[in-house]
């Protein structure tokens, strides 16, 4: 499985979807995972601390789901 983690896009926002620790965990279960460079900047973790991800240069457009579209 191939898991693709964004950045955050609200402004101001400084959580990340995923912390180094876990994207360790996720590699060493035998997930490919690719962090988008620079996610984890603004919760202080740099590139080099996704040891194992892959990292990816492109821009993802996510925004939140639309209720209507849960059902």
């Amino acid at each position: 499985m191939r898991i693709f983690v964004p950045k955050e896009l609200c402004p101001g926002e400084r959580r990340v979807p995923l912390v180094p620790k876990s994207a360790g965990t996720l590699v060493k279960a035998g997930m490919s995972v690719v962090v988008e460079s620079g996610m984890g900047a603004a919760s202080f973790h740099d590139d080099a601390a996704y040891t194992g991800a892959e990292l990816a240069a492109i821009q993802a457009d996510v925004s939140e789901p639309n209720p209507a579209e849960l059902n």
